[in-house]
């Protein structure tokens, strides 16, 4: 213990008195918490200041050329549809059926659709992703406020946000004919609104996950808001929950808006600013009371028992260990039962058809990605030092956490490809099904050889045993996610244009293959590359040091 003399020692402070305030300053310099908005500011300049200048740069770039893209998209959607000639060109080049009249009336379901994406997202995440982890919020002032607010404001930093947002954002603005600021300020108030909604749901949903019966509560409700709603969807009355939603009074509101008629646009603008303002309100009670509960979830899967079963080889006893962190882990559990529903989803909401199916994959692999892969290493947190103390060699250890991810990236792809291709009825010949499965593999082997990568250049500490936890920061895997999509989006669409074009599986077997193995091998070689880094031992100490570290 240090022997030197403190300031207290020297007289410097006086001793506070009895009863007293603990700090002997006069009352006029004691220094006042700083309010929600405030803290929220020092802890983004915070966490942006840790990062290296390189992703500071890198960021800015990627959302600088985001939000153009999301301004040309909605000026050319306005543009497309205030042009005739432009729009039949665009029509006769499109699927039959389509027109503008056809996207206008899907309007309301694009409403519906934000909220229930967002919704889902808000409910798996326990309440919004965490802005510091519990341990390293401790000295800092950060109260539920603060971190309520923090929720709101990384939400829009996922993909499960800004693609709905911008179909949503395109879709008024190709549907509006006179005014789009009256209908892009609809879609505005309407995210904020649905947004803040989401999060006091998922902060109502943490704390009854909290009570003695709380999570069979939670997973009864669930079941049967997703039975209910699959029935109406395959009974063809979708319609239903729309309106439920109310994406036909939205709808209505951005055609008020349009058409001039300013009272009823109005009224409804002024009602969503109400209901914005209320669910921010109510979403600060509704944290601060998931704040005073205790984790049960969490705590339930730490001190259950789970007795050793025998395995074979050493490699089956680490691939064992791996799946049940994955399992154990409260955030990946509810990750995957998410990714779980997909294919529900995809049977109950329509017929994919055969030429979509290639860009499956590319999405919903994504998912599984995302849950941890692309910080695979974490998993471990401080037991990576025991891991890696084991006397196995670690190639070995990197092949087995390699595997999990397939498996956790694989399984929801697989099985939302069945379920669309059993919806989408008989393949139109074999090189529709040559491309569905090339495409499979080649955007599995793209995302897991670049999730394994990244797991070993670029760790980070992450405690996944949290509701909220997440692999790696916000803006970090909002820059994954657009990574892997741009790469799923790419091999989908070279794949059904491959599929549309293939006349006779005579030589679309030999074009499919040959392409297949052609775009793996960079894949291949890149998992090789990953081997020799984790081979590194001192590339592999840093990579334990830094996840263990939690």
């Amino acid at each position: 213990m240090p022997t030197a003399s403190s300031s207290a020692d020297l007289g410097l402070v006086p001793p506070p008195p009895r009863g007293g305030p603990l700090v002997g300053l006069p009352p006029q310099q004691h220094p006042s918490p700083p309010s929600p908005l405030r803290a929220l500011g020092v802890l983004a300049r915070f966490r942006w200041a840790m990062l290296p200048g390189p992703v500071q740069v890198l960021g800015l770039l990627v959302g600088v050329i985001a939000l153009s893209l999301e301004v040309l998209l909605v000026v050319g959607a306005h543009r497309l549809r205030s042009d005739p000639g432009t729009l039949t060109s665009v029509t006769s080049l499109t699927s039959a059926g389509f027109s503008a009249q056809t996207l206008v009336a899907t309007l309301p379901l694009t409403f519906a659709a934000f909220l229930l994406t967002v919704t889902a997202a808000a409910l798996g995440s326990g309440g919004g992703r965490e802005t510091l982890p519990a341990d390293q919020a401790v000295a800092l002032p950060i109260g539920s406020s603060t971190d309520h607010l923090a929720a709101l404001g990384w939400a829009p930093l996922t993909l499960a946000w800004v693609v709905p947002a911008t179909a949503l954002a395109a879709s008024v603005s190709f549907a509006a004919r006179h005014d789009v600021v009256a209908g892009e300020a609809v879609v505005v108030l309407w995210l904020l609104a649905v947004t803040a909604a989401a999060q006091l749901l998922a902060w109502l949903v943490e704390s009854l996950r909290s009570t003695r019966h709380g999570p069979l509560a939670v997973r009864l409700v669930t079941a049967a808001v997703v039975l209910v709603v699959a029935v109406t969807f395959w009974q063809g009355h979708a319609h239903t929950v729309v309106r439920a939603v109310g994406g036909d009074l939205l709808a209505a509101l951005v055609s008020a808006g349009d058409d001039g008629h300013w009272a009823v646009w109005s009224l409804g603008v002024a009602a969503l600013a109400v209901v914005l303002l209320g669910a921010v309100r109510l979403g600060d009670r509704a944290a601060a009371a998931a704040a005073r509960r205790a984790p049960r979830a969490q705590a339930a899967l730490e001190t259950r028992r789970h007795p050793l079963r025998p395995a074979r080889t050493t490699e089956g006893a680490l691939r064992r260990l791996d799946r049940a962190g994955v399992w154990r882990s409260v955030p990946l559990r509810r990750g995957l039962g998410l990714l779980a529903l997909i294919p529900v989803v995809v049977a109950v909401t329509g017929r994919v058809q055969w030429g979509s199916l290639p860009l499956l994959p590319g999405f919903f692999g994504l998912g599984g990605a995302l849950l941890f892969g692309v910080n695979a290493l974490s998993l471990d947190a401080a037991g990576a030092w025991w891991r890696e103390s084991l006397p196995v060699p670690p190639d070995v250890l990197l092949r087995v956490r390699t595997r999990v991810v397939l498996e956790v990236v694989l399984l929801p792809s697989v099985a939302t490809l069945i379920v669309g291709g059993v919806r989408s009825g008989p393949p139109p010949g074999p090189t529709a099904v040559l491309a569905v499965l090339g495409c499979t593999l080649v955007v599995v082997a793209r995302v897991l050889a670049s999730v394994m990568r990244w797991s070993v250049t670029r760790p980070y500490a992450a405690d996944l045993r949290r509701p909220r936890a997440t692999p790696a920061p916000a803006g970090a895997m909002l820059l994954y996610s657009l990574r892997l999509t741009v790469h799923g989006v790419l091999y989908g669409t070279l794949f059904a244009a491959l599929s549309a074009i293939s006349a006779h599986w005579a030589w679309a077997l030999p074009v499919t293959v040959g392409l297949s193995g052609l775009l793996v091998v960079p894949s291949v070689l890149s998992l090789r590359r990953t081997r020799r880094l984790w081979l590194d031992p001192v590339r592999r100490a840093a990579v334990v040091r830094t996840v263990g570290a939690v």
